[in-house]
């Protein structure tokens, strides 16, 4: 936990018997931690709540630690872009340590589907604005407002009529890698869509993948 290899512990504590432990608090704990940590939301708040059920009992750090990670962790919509980037955050933290592998891939891939998806959604809605606008061209000006800022941690939801076809991510040597020109694409999307942290976070991101690239 402390060199932060919670994929690695997951399982290890998974496998303990709770009852048996000689500290039940701290085994269900961490066993939450790993779990909140790598957006295993189900095992995370299973973990919790057992854990809460001891709030009488159990340290006061580990009682106030337990409710923010579960409202955390309740509160994270799967595909928003708060999502993508604490998915993006472990991807940092598996390559930080080395481990560059099958796993890693797995995740890396996973985060680059989304944020395709994301554009997508983006550019689909920008392009149903647009339409909605130029259809009611001929009206009062007062029907025409500005679209609502899309909210910042969600995707927009539901397609168009037609499948926007997916982009050219290039191979799996690359580790699934957005090519350069949609690597900016995606940022400027996100730029405009999105409040500026968030693209500073998925910066960051591209540019430790091409470090971890070339060290290879």
């Amino acid at each position: 936990m402390r060199r932060r290899r919670f994929d690695e512990a997951a399982p290890l504590l998974a496998g303990l018997d709770v009852k048996s432990a000689v500290d039940p608090a701290a085994l269900l704990f961490h066993r939450a931690a790993c779990a909140h940590w790598l957006l295993e939301s189900d095992t995370a708040i299973e973990s919790l709540d057992r854990l809460l059920e001891r709030a009488d009992s159990i340290p006061v750090r580990y009682e106030r630690l337990a409710r923010l990670m579960r409202q955390d962790i309740t509160g994270l919509e799967e595909e928003s872009l708060a999502h993508v980037a604490r998915r993006m955050r472990d991807v940092t933290r598996r390559l930080d340590l080395g481990r560059a592998g099958p796993a890693t891939r797995r995740v890396q891939d996973g985060v680059v589907a989304s944020l395709d998806r994301l554009i997508e959604r983006i550019e689909e809605q920008n392009q149903q604005n647009q339409e909605g606008q130029g259809g009611g061209g001929g009206g009062g000006g007062s029907g025409g407002g500005a679209a609502r800022p899309m909210d910042d941690s969600r995707i927009a939801g539901g397609r168009g009529a037609g499948e926007v076809q997916r982009r050219d991510l290039g191979d799996d040597d690359a580790w699934g890698a957005l090519p350069p020109h949609a690597r900016e694409a995606a940022l400027q999307q996100i730029g405009r869509e999105f409040p500026p942290h968030y693209r500073d976070v998925i910066e960051r991101y591209f540019k430790r993948l091409a470090a971890g690239a070339e060290d290879r």
